[in-house]
């Protein structure tokens, strides 16, 4: 951990440097805010009381699924299932039960990023973002979701609070996309900022860890397309880097030590799969 941290510190550093560091900060807060409503969305969509201590207890469990995302591949699966495991043990909580929720807020999502990609600009974005979907691997993921929205639907008032954030945690992502955007200096036009949160949410369910590659070349690309110069292209990318990924991670893994480390996250997820959400709702 202490080897990692250098690099890391360095990157942040560069960044820092190079960035309005107030804007930057806000990026951060409003990060910060969206995962606490994710972590409201998903104690919603597990029909689990609105506690404290619940909303606290699932934006940690979110963070230790964000780090092990980060580090593993799987098509962002790995990481749903060790913030469920973890969520678990957490909120001593039975598993399918998170899990249907997790997937259920998931699917709740389909219909924002239809609406986010036909406001959007780009027809390669938008075939791109199909192709992912179809992607053989996410088959039974996609099942789930369905089954597990099928369950949410049947108490309306709850479906309804579940969309209604996750349109709020959308709203945020194309908001802290358009701050580190300013924090460099650069002023983003809506239809290009609300493309790239579609590529980062996409970014989420590709084949390499934290989307590398993948969330890199999805924003300059479409950032080129929109006539924003490469330099101001990459530090975006760079500063979006630092504030969805180094530092949930970061923070993720201090939680993981805190807890008691790897072998406490293997706990956490031995036993939780997909299917053992199937009837359990």
């Amino acid at each position: 951990m202490i080897g990692l941290m250098e690099p890391l510190l360095d990157y942040a550093s560069l960044v820092i440097e190079r960035s309005n560091v107030y804007l930057l900060a806000l990026a951060i807060l409003i990060y910060t805010l969206s995962l606490m409503i994710s972590s409201l969305r998903w104690i919603t969509a597990s029909r689990l009381p609105h506690s404290l201590h619940n909303v606290v207890g699932g934006a940690e469990s979110l963070l230790v699924g964000i780090l092990v995302n980060n580090v593993l591949t799987f098509y962002n699966i790995t990481g749903e299932l060790a913030r469920v495991g973890w969520a678990s043990l957490r909120l001593r909580v039975e598993s399918a039960r998170l899990l249907v929720g997790a997937l259920a807020e998931r699917a709740s999502e389909l219909p924002i990023a239809l609406i986010y990609l036909s406001l959007s600009t780009g027809t390669v974005l938008k075939l791109s973002v199909v192709s992912v979907a179809l992607v053989d691997r996410l088959r039974d993921y996609m099942w789930g979701m369905a089954r597990a929205t099928r369950d949410l639907a049947s108490s309306p008032p709850r479906l309804l609070l579940v969309l209604v954030l996750s349109l709020m945690i959308w709203i945020l992502d194309t908001a802290r996309i358009i701050v580190v955007a300013s924090a460099f200096n650069v002023s983003l036009a809506l239809t290009t900022a609300l493309g790239l949160t579609v590529i980062h949410v996409a970014s989420r369910f590709s084949p390499t860890p934290a989307g590398i590659g993948v969330l890199e070349g999805g924003f300059i690309g479409y950032m080129r397309l929109a006539g924003i110069p490469l330099g101001d292209a990459t530090l975006i990318v760079l500063g979006e880097r630092l504030v969805s990924t180094i530092i949930p991670s970061v923070i993720g893994a201090l939680i993981v030590l805190h807890r008691g480390g790897i072998s406490v996250l293997k706990a956490a997820t031995r036993g939780v799969s997909l299917e053992s959400s199937y009837g359990n709702g």
